[in-house]
């Protein structure tokens, strides 16, 4: 008999027929659909009834979730009436108080509790919810003990035998309905986890993958221990799983007979693990069901899930979402914070499983790495080492910061733009603080700060470009976060600086190295140099000092330019005063150039003129003779480019109009510059 839920098509409805009907009115069931026009249109759907009830299995399946009720007239009307609480009582009581086997009333009780729990499914509310979950909890239990019970499949085939079906008793037609039986209702379950998921209902998608996760183990595990009874290992275990045993009060008594040393650890481990109550949980993470693990392992008391082998589960489960969700642009954020959370539950668990999450998140990494996706791979690794602090963890973070570093810095430097370059020593920086012994770091480091350094001072911050040149005098940060918060609340101004280099040892004078740019426009491999030169004297003594500095051909010129203009105008200007003297001295009186002559006013002002007139006639010439094409922006102020400002015994101090090259000079003279200042 059907209970009222059931509301599918069945066979025997399609048909016309009744439970109990023969192999031959099955057979001649098809009869009235090729006579009646009315009936043709279901001809194909009448076929498939036949077939369904001609073979034993499928019979046995349909027949499975239907009541065995019939000659009992009250248990009818129960039925159809959907009094499921008072036919629960009553069969329980049955059960209870029964002699002997009686698969009836056990097969009975698992189809209530399956149409129960189906019906009220559907019409749920949230608030009943955990009295439909306490329905599935006894609807699974019982429908796969009765499934795995051989005295109802022993009286379900000799029923069809009697009913004219050509079978034989015997184990393949059992376990064939069996699983054509389980299977259907993983179905049906299936349909409700799709309509949860199609809703978007997060709490009803978790509560249902817990209720199939619940239903995969009750199967799987009394699949394993009815296995191990056919063996022959246990002669006083009935097949059961752990909703079951718990239910008859025996999950004890299982777990301690399985644990017993009757049967190799091996073989029952994975039952061990079922019966345990992390065991579901790692059985759905083995079949990578990660949803369904996660909802199995939030359902334990607070205690449970705080134990390192469930940390454990939490780091697997996290871990796997992580690394499937990371493979993918869109869900690229999810899949690090994943990762995130699979490192807070890590650290709780065994060695083992950090190991495993360690070795997964490395090898995404890594990949990203290997394809210039630093951004990534620092994002995920940041929060695995602040969690477990795995050294291999910190050497591919090393790597990462160190490469994102390196590439910011040709940016900046090909750019101009020293906020870029900021960030690559900021990156490079910090791969060192990771690890203080990477040489490689170090050696990008220093190129990072020197060519920061001189695109500062080339872009005018000159003050921001001695605080990194001194940082890197002295091996300390450049704290590029602050530098950029600095540089936007300053203007750019062209300035020189000053670079004084000392050596304590030296009893002369001091050797130096010249970085190869150009004193004036810092152009790199310039090829011509000028020769600075200083004098001081320290009693009856002469002090002088020669300073050899590079240059380029067009700023080389540049300066011989303005010597020879200077020289130009000092030919012109004595060769005009010697004109104008022999002129004047022809036409004018020459008691006028005598002081004492005429009034002092008159002597006066003939020489003014004469001068002025001379130095005005001279600049002009010098300028026509040898004009000097006015210079970019690039190269320092008009004037020498670089002077010595002053020198004593082992240290000196020069100038240098282009702050770039100061910054590169002393750079290069890292372990004798002792001060860089702004002029």
């Amino acid at each position: 008999m059907r209970d009222p839920a059931d509301t599918q098509s069945n066979p025997y409805d399609v048909l016309g027929l009744a439970v109990t009907a023969t192999q031959k009115e099955i057979n001649d069931a098809l009869a009235p659909f090729l006579k009646d026009p009315a009936k043709k249109p279901r001809m194909r759907e009448a076929m498939e009834a036949r077939k369904r009830l001609t073979d034993p299995v499928e019979r046995l399946a349909v027949d499975f979730f239907q009541y065995d009720v019939a000659g009992n007239t009250e248990e009818e009307t129960l039925v159809r009436a959907g009094r499921r609480s008072e036919l629960s009582d009553r069969w329980e009581r049955a059960r209870a108080n029964r002699v002997g086997a009686d698969p009836r009333i056990d097969h009975n009780l698992a189809v209530l509790t399956w149409w129960w729990a189906v019906a009220e499914e559907s019409r749920v509310k949230p608030q009943d919810s955990k009295r439909v979950d306490d329905l599935w909890l006894r609807a699974i239990p019982n429908l796969t003990f009765v499934g795995y019970l051989p005295g109802y499949w022993e009286a379900s085939q000799a029923r069809l035998k009697g009913l004219g079906s050509a079978l034989a008793q015997g184990d393949d037609i059992t376990a064939g309905a069996r699983r054509r039986v389980l299977d259907e209702a993983a179905v049906r379950m299936g349909t409700f986890a799709t309509a949860a998921q199609e809703k978007r209902d997060q709490p009803l998608v978790q509560r249902w993958a817990a209720i199939r996760t619940h239903f995969d183990v009750e199967r799987t595990s009394t699949e394993d221990l009815a296995q191990l009874i056919r063996e022959g290992f246990f002669k006083d275990l009935r097949p059961c799983g752990p909703l079951l045993a718990t239910m008859f009060n025996g999950r004890e008594f299982v777990y301690s007979r399985l644990g017993g040393g009757e049967v190799p650890r091996e073989r029952v481990a994975k039952l061990l693990g079922f019966f345990s109550p992390v065991g579901r949980a790692q059985h759905l993470v083995d079949e990578q069901r990660h949803d369904e693990a996660l909802a199995a392992l939030d359902a334990l008391p607070k205690e449970a899930r705080e134990k390192p082998d469930s940390q454990a589960l939490y780091a697997a489960i996290h871990g796997a979402r992580g690394k499937a969700l990371a493979g993918h642009e869109e869900s690229l954020e999810e899949g690090i914070q994943a990762f995130g959370k699979a490192a807070a539950h890590a650290r709780k668990a065994p060695d083992d499983a950090k190991k495993r999450l360690v070795q997964s998140a490395k090898d995404l990494a890594a990949a990203w790495i290997n394809k210039a996706d630093y951004e990534s791979a620092i994002r995920l690794l940041e929060p695995l080492w602040d969690g477990l602090a795995d050294l291999s963890v910190r050497d591919l973070l090393v790597v990462a910061y160190c490469d994102r570093g390196s590439i910011r810095v040709i940016q900046g430097r090909d750019t101009k733009d020293p906020q870029i370059l900021l960030d690559g020593v900021r990156d490079i920086e910090t791969s060192v603080e990771y690890d203080r012994n990477y040489k490689k770091g170090w050696e990008y480091l220093d190129v990072a700060k020197r060519m920061l350094a001189e695109e500062l001072a080339k872009t005018g911050y000159v003050d921001l470009s001695i605080q990194v040149v001194n940082a890197a005098l002295s091996g300390g940060k450049t704290e590029a976060k602050k530098l950029l918060e600095q540089m936007r609340g300053s203007t750019p101004a062209k300035r020189g600086v000053l670079v004084t280099l000392s050596d304590k040892t030296a009893t002369g004078g001091i050797s130096y190295s010249t970085p190869p740019l150009c004193t004036c426009c810092a152009e790199a491999n310039p090829d011509e140099k000028r020769t600075l030169s200083g004098e001081r004297r320290e009693g009856q003594m002469k002090h002088t000092l020669s300073v050899n500095i590079p240059y380029c051909k067009e700023c080389n010129r540049h300066a011989n330019r303005e010597g020879s203009r200077f020289g130009w105008g000092c030919a012109t200007f004595i060769g005009l005063a010697v004109f104008f003297f022999a002129w004047l001295q022809a036409r004018i009186d020459p008691t006028i150039w005598e002081f004492g002559a005429k009034p002092i006013i008159l002597s006066w002002s003939f020489w003014v003129v004469h001068v002025l007139a001379a130095i005005c006639v001279a600049a002009r010439m010098a300028q026509l003779l040898v004009p000097v094409p006015r210079l970019s922006s690039k190269h320092a102020l008009e004037g020498t480019a670089a002077w010595i400002s002053s020198f004593y015994t082992g240290s000196m101090t020069l100038g240098f109009r282009n702050a770039a090259v100061g910054v590169a000079f002393a750079i290069a003279n890292k372990g004798t510059t002792s001060e860089v200042k702004a002029t």
